[in-house]
């Protein structure tokens, strides 16, 4: 089994980014989404954690627990 945390996806109508570490990764779309007044998402790489942020703050939290579920 592999050490290496899973990247986060950060992305907008404009830009797409990955970048490994949670906290740059929030960091980053909180930045985006204060300057550029639209929604930001930030996506786990596994797809199990998803986050979206407008206006520099958290408007949506979604943490998948069951392994297998597809929405």
């Amino acid at each position: 089994m592999s050490d290496t945390k899973p990247g986060y996806i950060v992305s907008n109508k404009l830009e797409e980014r990955t970048i490994q570490d949670r906290d740059e990764a929030i960091s980053t779309a909180k930045t985006w989404s204060s300057e550029e007044h639209m929604p930001v998402s930030v996506e786990r790489a596994d797809g199990r954690v998803k986050m979206t942020f407008r206006d520099g703050g958290l408007i949506d939290y979604v943490y998948e627990t069951r392994k297998g579920r597809t929405a």
